[in-house]
């Protein structure tokens, strides 16, 4: 299975003030065969930016918890998202996380940590990510979703 982590979640899963939910997504990492994934200029930077993140990317690559995904690919996926328009010219992408998506697309990710409701729109919408489509870790009830034996087939590729 591989996972993204949001940015905007990355303080709350790797900081000091850690909530119940981040330290179950943490412990259940370490516990299954789950990769992260990791790449893209954008959310390489963003990752750099949180220490402590950017510390466990780092030991996660080296052990085999984390996969990096091509840089120039997901740039690339990022940019062919931005302009994504339907047939009235609105743009498709709701959020301001292209690169988030562009990863999933280019990873085969299925699973998102975020509370971004934007993002997550996106992120469970099949014409953006494809099939199958994202799932996010719940807010709640999160243990019974991390339990599930179907979430653990999230990674498509």
């Amino acid at each position: 299975m591989c996972a993204i982590i949001d940015a905007n979640s990355l303080p709350e899963v790797f900081g000091d003030n850690k909530t119940d939910r981040s330290m179950a997504f943490v412990n259940w990492l370490e516990a299954q065969t789950v990769q992260v994934v990791i790449g893209g200029t954008q959310y390489r930077a963003e990752v750099d930016k949180v220490a402590k993140a950017s510390q466990w990317f780092r030991q996660a690559i080296r052990t085999g918890r984390a996969s990096e995904v091509n840089d120039e690919d997901v740039d690339r996926s990022a940019t062919d998202l931005r302009n994504l328009s339907d047939a009235r010219h609105q743009a498709i992408v709701r959020s301001d996380d292209p690169h988030i998506l562009a990863l999933a697309r280019c990873s085969g990710a299925r699973l998102l940590y975020t509370a971004d409701g934007a993002l997550i729109q996106d992120f469970t919408d099949a014409n953006i990510i494809g099939r199958p489509v994202g799932k996010v870790l719940p807010p709640s009830d999160y243990h019974e979703f991390l339990n599930d034996r179907r979430n653990r087939r999230l990674c498509s590729q």
